[in-house]
């Protein structure tokens, strides 16, 4: 799962403060993609599941924006992050087309 691969990213940052402020944005973000289109799974309308993944394609964006901070910080080399970052991207281009398909934007 991309949440769990963004914690062992996470976990991997060196122990210092400005990497644990990266830590927790990271797992913040990444962990909410997913919840909250769990939490979609549950809701009936249209208009509450758009908002839903809509919610996960804006945490998807903040994800690759820190994923891209911490490897233009060199704090984890950018080989390792390459697959999460390629992961993020294709994330964020499932999710525009949901979301474009609930809203009937096809």
């Amino acid at each position: 799962m991309f949440a769990d691969r963004c914690i062992q990213a996470a976990l991997a940052l060196p122990n210092n403060g400005v990497a644990w402020e990266l830590q927790r944005q990271l797992v913040r973000s990444a962990g909410s993609v997913g919840a909250n289109l769990a939490e979609g799974k549950g809701i009936l309308t249209k208009p509450e599941f758009s908002h839903k993944v809509s919610i996960s394609l804006r945490e998807a964006h903040e994800t690759l924006y820190w994923l891209e901070r911490i490897a233009n910080a060199e704090l984890l080399s950018r080989r390792r992050l390459e697959p999460l970052i390629g992961e993020a991207d294709e994330i964020i281009s499932i999710l525009t087309i949901m979301l474009k398909t609930s809203r009937g934007q096809q």
